[in-house]
């Protein structure tokens, strides 16, 4: 939408539709008791609410108020859930599934970093934005892009 708008340009309806259904579909993630996004189980449609990355990516979408946007960042800030030496792991800390030599467990990925820094800048939080992309770019030069662990 910000593209088509400074290309002054208009998007296909369908298009306009589907976006607009994204955000709705978003919004029913949102668990108002835990203050975070989960997954949904594809079959029975329930929230999944183990905790994981995927709770910061709203960031990265640009379509959540900036309350939410507060929560989330809140949540970033929990040194005993996103705040090892080298966040953001992919479990969070207090996680019985945290691992961080396991695949989506709880190894920092460069990748989901940029998007969270992405996400906190559009919603005016610099500060979070520069720290996260310091500890990111410290934690390639002392591991290289791969294996970049929480260690």
């Amino acid at each position: 939408m910000e593209i088509a708008k400074t290309l002054r340009e208009d998007l296909p309806e369908e298009l306009v539709v589907s976006m607009k259904k994204t955000k709705e579909a978003l919004d029913q993630l949102w668990d108002p008791f835990a203050s975070e996004y989960f997954s949904r189980d594809f079959v029975t449609h329930k929230l999944l609410t183990t905790s994981s990355i995927g709770a910061l990516m709203p960031l990265y979408a640009g379509c959540i108020t900036k309350e939410r946007a507060k929560v989330l960042v809140e949540l970033l800030e929990n040194k005993h859930r996103f705040g090892p030496a080298y966040p953001v792991p992919t479990a969070p800390l207090d996680s019985p599934q945290f691992d961080p030599m396991r695949y989506w467990q709880g190894p920092t990925w460069v990748n989901t970093n940029w998007m969270i820094i992405d996400g906190l800048k559009r919603y005016g939080f610099n500060d979070h934005a520069e720290a996260l992309r310091e500890s990111t770019l410290e934690l390639i030069a002392k591991s290289g892009f791969t294996n970049t662990l929480t260690r």
